[in-house]
């Protein structure tokens, strides 16, 4: 059993026979957590270092490349087309016409996740 004493500045020293043993160098981050009977400290296991080729897959966007402002006007088109939509079918609405989910999901090329819901709008 190894003894530290806790400093005035709430600092204490790992014992080095400890800190060799485990093989932890200075810089370490290490995680404290309150346990029953004492402290339990271990070594933060952080991110690994990504690249953003290795993560860009991720948006499903199969695609050819795009500005920032293509992709804007592409998200304005569409959400200006999807409210022009969405008003038409309040029109026909209102002369008795219903929809299901998956019809304006579908318009949209959305997908139909709660289709199987039976959702209808009026």
């Amino acid at each position: 059993m190894h003894a530290t004493r806790l400093s005035s500045k709430g600092q204490i020293v790992i014992p080095k026979a400890i800190r060799k043993s485990r093989g932890w160098k200075p810089g370490l981050e290490l995680v404290v957590e309150d346990a029953v009977e004492g402290l339990l400290l271990r070594p933060a296991r952080p991110f690994q270092p990504t690249k953003l080729k290795d993560v860009i897959g991720c948006t499903g966007y199969k695609g050819p490349r795009r500005s920032l402002k293509e992709m804007e006007a592409l998200s304005l088109g569409r959400n200006e087309a999807f409210m022009s939509y969405l008003d038409g079918i309040g029109e026909r609405a209102r002369r008795g016409r219903t929809y299901s989910l998956e019809e304006i999901r579908g318009e949209f090329g959305l997908g139909s996740p709660l289709s199987s819901l039976g959702n209808r709008v009026d």
